[in-house]
């Protein structure tokens, strides 16, 4: 009886120690991760200025932060309205940049040759293309 109190006593100190190593590399690999987000600063990050055409027309900027957060302005000069999109990026691609409002959604990727990021924007089954260029 003694002989088994002490072995599941060994094996509670055993489980033990190991969730308590798991915890403590789980830890360690989460204070690493802050650090290198913490670090890590866009390659896209600035100001982009451009147009978008097609069904509606008008202008678009651009901003990427630090960190790959996007913001755009959109102004329609079709129907007279401006609007503000947000997303983020994934890579050299814009990730779902859109307005809560209305929908209208941007997609496309950056051209490090030309500074430019380009896509297609769809809107309510609308839809057109946009450029805009590093300022």
């Amino acid at each position: 009886m003694e002989n088994t109190l002490i072995m599941y006593c060994r094996i509670f100190v055993f489980l033990l120690l190991l969730l308590s190593l798991v915890s403590c590399e789980t830890l360690i690999e989460n204070i690493a991760n802050n650090i290198e987000y913490d670090n890590y600063t866009s390659p896209y990050a600035g100001t982009y200025i451009g147009t978008y055409s097609g069904q509606d027309s008008g202008t678009l900027k651009i901003t990427v932060d630090s960190k790959d957060i996007v913001t755009a302005t959109r102004y329609s000069t079709v129907f007279k309205m401006e609007e503000n999109l947000y997303g983020g990026m994934i890579g050299p691609a814009l990730h779902q940049v859109s307005s809560r409002e209305s929908g209208f959604t941007v997609t496309g990727s950056f051209i490090s040759q030309t500074r430019t990021f380009t896509g297609n924007w769809s809107q309510n089954g609308i839809s057109g293309t946009w450029s805009v260029t590093k300022q």
